[in-house]
């Protein structure tokens, strides 16, 4: 058995742990970061399709805002570390960004490897350690540190086997960053929550969040690609509006999806129905109808509803659907027919089946309870020198750059409220 003494341990090298390893190693603190998997930031990778959605440049009260009601307790990490200062973080190292028309920033080449490597190349500059293919199996206090018990696998030179090594890890702090249980790939298997729990955190339970939907007797397969740009989606329960947000939306060969449906993932139930304004509200959509239908008796009912901005291919698929003849002249359309149209396609109604599997969201809602949590420093309000980072806590943020912001300013604050307590 080999032991190790660090002045500071980090559990799981995404971007809190890197960036929270960098932070405490900067300041000359012996610091090493334990990875499950065989390498750093496997989530980081994927994160905007590869192409690294860092942050975003809505304004900061606004971004405050975009996680799902818990403002209140990411407002000290982000006005502590906001946008500005991780972009520059990155310009001093060489990177270069640019703004999509949404307000996402991404590296100028679009590569989340130029980010990871940047990290990489400054955590072991600090002259870092980095344990991979390591599990920490078991943790306990030790008068004033933590004793962590880990295994790790290794390949044997003289065959293809993997051999088990243990080692015993000693350390002041502990932060742990171990993500959530979305993408388990990439090594985000719920870890961090077992080591909370061990020293008494209550973990709100797991759930899919930035994730699409799947809808029953959904109708709409052949329709997949179609995107309606700023949709009104409104979340109804047991007929009671439980949330709405409006965004683009995006029809799926299996579902919904877009940023919309992303967002609102975090407040959707199975059974939940789904009202979609796919060209405005009931009363703009009436109304706009009707002044068609008066001013093209020529033109079929078809052609009436495209000119209102909705994709000629979701246009058939409705109608049809709903036993409308698209093919009628707008002059001949009876009463009863525009009421049928009306209710048909304002607002478009969908009975969710299930929120796709937690498995594939690109976050984790749930985890750590923020009550026990310092929202000024990420230390456990219950077990002194323990501290958290990222999505290891109940915090998910809307899709465009805020989970991964909120890795790298909740990371910081950890990192500098470690360095505080050893100065002291």
């Amino acid at each position: 058995m080999n032991n190790y003494e660090f002045d500071a341990v980090v559990i799981g090298a995404g971007p809190a742990g890197l960036f929270a390893a960098i932070n405490i190693s900067d300041f000359g603190l012996k610091t090493c970061l334990i990875e499950k998997t065989n390498s750093a930031g496997k989530k980081l990778l994927m994160s905007g399709n590869g192409q690294c959605n860092l942050t975003n440049t809505v304004p900061l009260e606004e971004f405050i805002r975009r996680y799902g009601g818990k403002n209140n307790f990411v407002k000290k990490a982000l006005h502590n570390y906001p946008p500005e200062k991780l972009l520059n973080f990155f310009r001093a190292e060489g990177i270069e960004f640019m703004e999509d028309k949404n307000g996402k920033i991404f590296p100028e080449c679009r590569r989340s490897k130029v980010i990871l490597d940047v990290l990489i190349k400054k955590y072991y500059g600090n002259k870092g350690k980095i344990f991979f293919k390591t599990s920490a199996r078991e943790i306990c206090r030790k008068e004033n540190k933590f004793l962590i018990n880990a295994v790790t696998a290794n390949a044997n030179e003289n065959s293809n086997q993997l051999q088990k090594e243990n080692l015993q890890i000693l350390t002041r702090y502990l932060i742990v960053c171990t993500g959530g249980v979305s993408y388990p790939m990439t090594g985000s298997t719920g870890d961090g929550y077992l080591i909370a729990e061990n020293f008494g955190h209550e973990i709100i339970s797991p759930e899919a969040s930035l994730n699409s939907v799947s809808v029953k007797n959904y109708f709409l397969k052949h329709c997949g690609g179609i995107a309606i740009i700023n949709s009104r989606v409104i979340v109804m329960r047991n007929n009671k509006k439980i949330s709405e947000n409006t965004d683009d939306l995006l029809f799926t060969h299996t579902g919904l999806s877009g940023p919309v449906i992303l967002n609102l993932c975090r407040y959707i139930k199975s059974g939940d129905e789904l009202h979609i304004e796919i060209a405005g509200t009931i009363e703009e959509f009436l109304t706009n109808f009707k002044a068609l239908i008066s001013e093209s008796g020529k033109s079929n009912v078809k052609t009436a509803l495209v000119k209102l901005n909705i994709p000629e291919r979701l246009v058939t698929a409705i109608l049809g659907y709903n036993g409308i003849d698209g093919d009628e002249k707008c002059a001949n359309v009876k009463k009863e027919t525009i009421a049928k149209i009306v209710s048909v396609f304002s607002p478009l109604k969908f009975t969710v089946n299930h929120p796709d599997d937690i498995k594939t969201a690109m976050a984790t809602a749930g985890g750590i309870n923020l009550k026990e949590v310092n929202s000024g420093t990420m230390e456990s309000k219950i077990c002194e020198n323990l501290f958290f980072a990222g999505e290891v806590m109940d915090v998910d943020g809307d899709t465009g750059g805020f989970n991964l912001q909120w890795a790298f300013s909740s990371a910081k604050l950890a990192a500098e409220a470690i360095i505080k307590k050893n100065s002291i």
